[in-house]
């Protein structure tokens, strides 16, 4: 006759299987941390595998608190590698002992929250080296010469040769610049009288003086370009002469023509006005000052031409008439 399973034996056997599966998930779910290692038995200074892992992402790194509990024991941390790629996240610890005999690595206090979470403590073996005094020593050969290869020599003589080359470059730099001041100074000191004077003229223009109206400074160098434009081109004192002194100069010794006189003794009647009477010409009379100013330098550059032809040809008549 079969037994009936009375009530209360039924609610205790789902009591208990409550309570283990209660039991099974925590020690399943439940573990923040967990570690082992390859070995615990090593010869003095071989590493030991000490693998870490990390199941809560709420841990925090535990590389700090272990270095500072290994500080006085006589285990030592070598390196260590992150695998943070895989889940769960992984310290891979090399670890080392100098000091023969047992030796603990010890349960390490990882902070958690407001408490810490202890890692398992490992006894391990650490054997001394022994040496065999009765092996005789082997003689150690000869230190085999290896030539060297181009690119030996190269390493070899690397600075001497960037060394070799800045000089050089730096030689060049300082030739082509010397090269280029004296280019430059030789086209300049070559310019005739009167390129050098349109060239004056060219960048007085482009000082915009006319257009700021700024006529004092304007006339002060346009009488100056003129003064030493004739003193250069007639040999006379241009430069040093009041203005009626040099007019009467000029008249004396007749070297100008009636209507560069009359356009330069009005140029000059208007600077001196400006300079010293504080007259303000209008833009359109500077202008036309400029234009005088170049036809006068033209003029005079043509009267010079054929002066210097008429002294060529009275050579030529010299030669012939000293050959008869």
């Amino acid at each position: 006759m079969n037994k009936k399973i009375t009530p209360i034996k039924l609610h205790s056997a789902k009591f208990y299987f409550t309570l283990f599966l209660v039991a099974f998930y925590s020690l399943c779910f439940s573990q923040k941390i967990s570690t082992s290692v390859d070995t615990l038995q090593i010869k003095i200074g071989e590493p030991i595998k000490y693998t870490l892992k990390i199941h809560d992402k709420d841990i925090q790194n535990p590389i700090p608190y272990i270095k500072k509990e290994l500080q006085d024991k006589n285990i030592t941390l070598n390196s260590y590698l992150l695998d943070s790629i895989n889940k769960p996240k992984t310290y891979i610890l090399n670890l080392t002992s100098f000091e023969t005999g047992n030796q603990v690595i010890p349960a390490f206090a990882i902070p958690y929250k407001n408490d810490s979470l202890h890692t398992t403590s490992y006894k391990i073996r650490v054997q001394d080296i022994v040496v065999d005094e009765n092996k005789p020593f082997e003689d150690i050969k000869n230190i085999e010469e290896v030539p060297l290869s181009f690119f030996d020599y190269l390493s070899k003589y690397s600075v001497y040769l960037v060394g070799s080359l800045i000089f050089i470059a730096f030689g060049l730099l300082i030739y082509f610049v010397i090269k280029n001041l004296k280019k430059a100074s030789k086209s300049k000191t070559e310019l005739s009288l009167y390129e050098k004077t349109i060239l004056q003229i060219n960048q007085l223009k482009q000082k915009k003086y006319i257009d700021d109206h700024k006529f004092r400074l304007f006339y002060i160098e346009l009488s100056k370009i003129i003064r030493e434009y004739t003193e250069e081109r007639y040999q006379i004192p241009a430069k040093i002469l009041l203005t009626n002194d040099l007019f009467d100069f000029i008249n004396r010794k007749n070297i100008l023509s009636k209507e560069d006189i009359e356009s330069l003794k009005e140029i000059f009647l208007v600077s001196d006005s400006v300079k010293f009477a504080k007259f303000n010409p209008t833009a359109q009379t500077a202008e036309q000052h400029i234009k005088q100013t170049l036809h006068f330098v033209e003029s005079s550059k043509q009267s010079k031409e054929i002066e210097e032809l008429s002294e060529q040809t009275q050579e030529n008549v010299d030669v012939k008439i000293r050959k008869i």
